[in-house]
């Protein structure tokens, strides 16, 4: 999605690299997939890890987050291409239209 906004904005919020991104807050998706086998390890001063104590079956976590990022569009001044997940597009315009003072979707 191509948008029209002030790129002193733009890099007052994602800093200087926009393309790379920012986490969208409050936007986290937790799931549990299966089950991981799971055994502590320590580290030593030799810089090797050994295992310590039994091993045993813990819930395999999965975390999503929703990740904004901005591309500029070269040869057009103030237009941004939007890079979303397709599940947190509404969330991204949401947070857009809060945190930007003239957001105008372009072609």
């Amino acid at each position: 999605m191509r948008l029209q906004l002030a790129t002193k904005q733009v890099m007052r919020l994602f800093g200087p690299r926009p393309h790379l991104g920012r986490k969208l807050p409050e936007t986290h998706i937790h799931t549990t997939c299966g089950i991981e086998w799971y055994r502590r390890r320590i580290k030593t001063t030799s810089g090797e890890w050994i295992p310590v104590g039994e091993g045993y079956f813990r819930p395999h976590k999965v975390t999503k987050n929703a990740t904004i990022a901005l591309q500029p569009v070269y040869g057009k001044p103030n237009t941004w291409d939007l890079v979303v997940a397709p599940e947190f597009e509404p969330i991204a315009m949401m947070w857009l239209a809060n945190n930007f003072e003239n957001v105008t979707v372009v072609g």
